[in-house]
């Protein structure tokens, strides 16, 4: 390889929530009733990748081919009583993409 790739190393927290609208379509238009908000989800995320050279790249103005694989993990806080989440508590996931290095 000879300094064609890089290894990665990373994680990442993102949050966001889940609600639902209720409400009906009233002469072609939508009117809103009321919205539920289900849960707040936080997700974290580990990875390990690689990355083309970003001396190679960068030097040519170009951008850098990358593949992360890893894991993530949920936590939800569930905001309504009655309602009941089919839900997961982690998932795997590989990501194809291409960085551009400044």
């Amino acid at each position: 390889m000879g300094g064609d790739y890089e290894i990665i190393v990373g994680g990442g927290v993102r949050e966001y929530g889940l609600q639902a609208e209720r409400g009906w379509d009233r002469y072609d238009s939508l009117d809103k009733k009321n919205c539920l908000r289900i849960a707040d989800i936080t997700e974290k995320s580990i990875y390990l990748g690689f990355r083309g050279s970003s001396e190679r790249n960068s030097a040519k103005g170009g951008f850098c081919p990358t593949l992360k694989i890893g894991y993530n993990f949920y936590d939800f806080d569930v905001k309504e009583k009655d309602v009941v989440i089919d839900k997961k508590d982690r998932s795997f996931f590989v990501s194809l993409g291409a960085e551009r290095l400044f």
